[in-house]
């Protein structure tokens, strides 16, 4: 996820236990681990079905950003506590912004991402999300075509 977010549908089911693994590895910053366990499950040669794909849209990059150190058990103050713990050289290779660690990985919707997105959606509250790459914020946007757009996604997914 991240400037540029693909949604996409397998045709195999991945097991919820190495779904978890994968995050439980993503939220202790051991993203290559996490990354062998996606491929344990032939993740990386399923057969993918392109739904949507979005280019730019803060206000939903903003709920997947959440809904990822949800899914992790990361927030800003932890992420925050974990780099001030360590020196100078050992923080080169870490993370220096949040939301660097989401950059180019996979947030698997489940029933409570699906539901909680349609509520959000329904409601026109995505959170607010800003950023050098973003800009200002999106409502803008949304209201001139990106509404239609993700309530075509949602009925996608279902």
């Amino acid at each position: 996820m991240g400037l540029d977010m693909y949604f996409e549908k397998t045709n195999k089911k991945i097991p919820q236990k190495l779904i978890d693994k994968y995050y439980q590895l993503m939220g202790e910053f051991k993203a290559e681990e996490a990354h062998k366990v996606l491929k344990e499950a032939e993740f990386d040669i399923l057969e993918k079905e392109n739904i949507k794909y979005y280019r730019k849209h803060n206000r939903l990059h903003g709920f997947m950003l959440e809904m990822f150190f949800k899914k992790i058990g990361m927030n800003e103050d932890k992420l925050k506590n974990l780099l001030q713990n360590k020196s100078p050289e050992e923080q080169m290779g870490v993370i220096n912004s949040i939301e660097d660690i989401f950059n180019c990985e996979f947030l698997f919707i489940d029933i409570e991402i699906f539901e909680e997105l349609k509520e959000v959606i329904a409601n026109k509250m995505l959170p607010k999300t800003q950023g050098f790459f973003f800009g200002g914020d999106s409502y803008y946007e949304y209201d001139q075509g990106l509404e239609q757009e993700d309530l075509q996604l949602l009925s996608e997914l279902e």
